[in-house]
């Protein structure tokens, strides 16, 4: 079921509430790459996140006895306003659900007081966060995209794996992600910057660049196996290799 928000403006953003069952899925933590994709405004990432905690969203506002309709349109805007952040580089760290509740705390008791913040104003007709009815080619690609984000995730150094996976599926503070791996707090901090440098990198990188790189790196293929896999030269794909290491060294500049 959707609830749309009903806001003067014609531009909606549709946010998909979990169907019958979903709800359990909740005390299951996300894995850290479908989180990371999300907290860097990734759409398919984001709406494995709203239908994840759509549900506990809903729950807060109906919690403090706001109407359900007016409930239903808080949420969206909690979802809605969240994503923008994401979307706009503004989040260090996705907590979830521990920011989702604490937004939609926040919103609730503004509510309650009749002090109404401004609604969003950006022009956002083309962002979707679900499609309603999600078509089995859609359904497909952002099964896709979220596979390739957990293996460029997958080809991040073991360090920079183990910090993202504190800081983004726990959200340990830097503090804390530095205790229990037992560095620096400095380490940590420059650390979960690094993996995430890498990973833009990585998702930067042309195509067969990128294809090349992760069946080295993640699968562990040899090059001769890769040249055969993408039927081209082993010359190509070594240059396909340099170029990916040129990606991740320094963005792809020379």
């Amino acid at each position: 079921m959707l609830y749309p928000a009903p806001h003067p403006s014609p531009a909606l953003v549709s946010m998909a509430s979990p169907g019958p069952g979903r709800s359990a899925a909740v005390s299951a933590p996300l894995d850290v790459a479908t989180i990371e994709a999300a907290r860097t405004g990734d759409r398919p990432a984001w709406s494995v996140v709203v239908r994840r905690y759509h549900t506990v969203v809903l729950a807060i506002f109906l919690g403090y006895a706001i109407a359900r309709p007016r409930a239903a349109e808080l949420t969206q805007d909690v979802w809605l306003k969240l994503y923008l952040r994401a979307r706009d580089g503004l989040l260090k760290v996705l907590a979830l659900p521990g920011l989702p509740i604490r937004e939609a705390r926040f919103r609730a008791i503004d509510e309650l007081r009749s002090t109404r913040r401004a609604g969003v104003v950006a022009p956002i007709e083309d962002v979707v966060v679900q499609a309603p009815s999600p078509t089995a080619e859609e359904q497909a690609s952002r099964q896709s995209e979220l596979a390739l984000v957990r293996r460029m995730v997958q080809a991040l150094p073991k360090r920079q794996r183990e910090v993202l996976a504190l800081s983004g599926i726990e959200g340990l503070p830097h503090a804390r992600v530095a205790e229990r791996l037992g560095i620096s707090t400095v380490r940590a901090r420059q650390t979960l910057s690094d993996a995430r440098v890498r990973l833009r990198r990585m998702r930067a990188m042309p195509d067969d660049v990128q294809q090349a790189y992760l069946s080295v790196v993640v699968d562990g293929w040899s090059t001769d196996a890769v040249a055969q896999r993408m039927d081209r030269p082993r010359s190509d794909v070594e240059a396909l290799l340099r170029t990916a290491k040129q990606h991740i060294a320094s963005g792809g500049s020379r």
